[in-house]
């Protein structure tokens, strides 16, 4: 069989084998210090061993990033660190409306 008879497998094509969302793939495939093919495409050849192979980086990545990490800080708690305070909720035109009709009609007693 001649090389441009082989089939391949592009990253959906292997995905859908795996199991997996193609775009979580191809995620696992930039973090790999690999290459691409001419075409900036990622092919590998319609084997098992290719789908193991695969598969191993795949798995890999996922230990190797499912690691217990310091807790990722939300924006509340950034804040409270830089011990800046939160901002006062903004009054609702109404609200304001009868304020200035309380100063206006306190301005008319005087």
């Amino acid at each position: 069989m001649a090389d441009k008879e082989k089939k391949m497998l592009g990253t959906a094509q292997m995905a859908k084998r795996l199991k997996i969302d193609p775009k979580f793939l191809r995620v696992v495939l930039r973090a790999q210090p690999g290459k691409r093919e001419e075409f900036k495409r990622y092919e590998w050849e319609d084997t098992e061993a290719s789908v193991k192979k695969v598969q191993k980086m795949v798995d890999d990545y996922k230990a190797e990033h499912d690691k217990p990490g310091p807790k990722a800080s939300t924006k509340k708690e950034k804040k409270a660190k830089a011990g800046k305070k939160s901002k006062k909720p903004k009054k609702d035109e109404s609200a304001e409306e009868e304020e200035q009709e309380e100063e206006s009609s306190d301005e008319e007693v005087l």
